[in-house]
């Protein structure tokens, strides 16, 4: 049933002209962002934001109770000399994208051909390239284990980036964590 004097009518709603070939499960965020991001917020736009709505909730792209069905990854970051390296999110971005929130649940550390102490940091950098230590922690084993034991779940938004740094003498480091879309 079409919204009460909508205007413009369901048949000439731009979301509905532009992907009416599309199937709801095909659906992605990128096609609703074509429609969302030229909107204003005012009082004109309120049908279309609704529409926005309807189709981003019917094709699990959005979320208004929890994590956007279909978006849980496990992320590695791997470290293979002394240094440090940056994670990716989604399709290998290197920072996750404005209006996306993602929430992390454990880290865990994977090590290869550790000799003596390896000390693992992991930092998250902000829109302004200005970072913070999140977790630290040191090991001389050689095997699999979590950086953090009570860790998460913690937010991360558009903008921002996680790094890992391993110091030490290994061959090499993998930092593992979950990670789910929340927005």
């Amino acid at each position: 049933m079409p919204l009460p004097d909508a205007e413009p009518k369901p048949n000439k709603a731009n979301i509905y002209e532009q992907f009416s070939h599309i199937k709801v499960q095909d659906f992605t965020r990128e096609n609703l962002d074509v429609v969302r991001k030229p909107l204003n917020l005012n009082s004109e736009s309120e049908d279309v934001l609704r529409r926005i709505l309807l189709v981003g909730l019917a094709s699990d792209q959005l979320s208004i109770g929890g994590p956007i069905p279909g978006s849980m990854d496990v992320f590695k970051i791997i470290v293979d000399t002394s240094g440090s390296g940056v994670t990716g999110f989604g399709d290998g971005l290197a920072t996750v994208p404005l209006g996306q929130v993602w929430q992390l649940y454990g880290l865990s550390i994977a090590p290869q051909g550790v000799s003596g102490t390896i000390s693992s940091e992991v930092r998250i950098f902000g829109p302004g390239n200005i970072s913070t230590e999140f977790v630290s922690g040191s090991s001389s084993s050689g095997s699999s284990y979590p950086l953090q034991e009570d860790f998460g779940p913690f937010f991360i938004g558009g903008g921002s980036k996680i790094q890992y740094e391993a110091t030490g003498t290994f061959t090499t480091m993998e930092l593992r964590y979950c990670a789910v879309r929340v927005r």
